[in-house]
């Protein structure tokens, strides 16, 4: 995510614009004036016409209560707190969960740790999957020229009307328990 974020500053040249690596305390918007009033941690106070957060929505980490975990005598930390100072090369690494940031550090890492572990919870989805395996003429169809187009437009249609699931708004949470 750092890695696309500075791709964006640089491809857009904003880096003599951005204010980066801070933690807001205070963002008020001033409609009148279409302008940010920021506060970070330090203390600085500026305005901005536009603040993006690339903090990712779990940026605040629950560490899980694991019994025995006082005992470990290795480091341990969570992602959203990678400490870049501990070499894993060579080590035994266990990562506990399967969900975004692990989808992104088993494959960047798997091929430099002398043995890696990944301790699996439950399932990362809320609502049934529905895989299953696909015929061959079903296979032949869906390559057929724009088929595959068409195919694309409607399961992003379906996706798009199932993410009302996730979200609890008064005027959709009829219609969120029954998706």
């Amino acid at each position: 995510m750092l890695e696309y974020t500075n791709y964006v500053i640089d491809k857009f040249d904003i880096r003599k614009h951005a204010k980066t690596n801070q933690a807001a305390t205070l963002l008020t918007y001033n409609e009148s004036k279409t302008l940010w009033h920021v506060e970070v941690e330090s203390g600085e106070r500026y305005t901005a016409r536009f603040i993006i957060d690339t903090s990712g929505g779990l940026a605040n980490p629950k560490i899980p209560d694991i019994d025995g975990a006082e005992s470990f005598r290795g480091t341990n930390f969570q992602t959203a707190q990678w400490n870049h100072n501990v070499p894993y090369t060579g080590k035994r690494v266990g990562v506990i969960g399967s969900g975004c940031s692990a989808a992104q550090v088993v494959p960047a890492i798997a091929g430099q740790v002398e043995k890696l572990t990944v301790f699996m919870g439950k399932a990362q989805w809320i609502i049934p999957r529905s895989d299953r395996n696909y015929s061959s003429v079903e296979r032949f169809v869906t390559n057929l020229p724009g088929i595959r187009h068409i195919k694309r437009l409607m399961i992003f249609s379906y996706h798009e009307v199932r993410f009302i699931a996730f979200r609890r708004y008064p005027f959709t949470s009829t219609i969120s328990k029954l998706i």
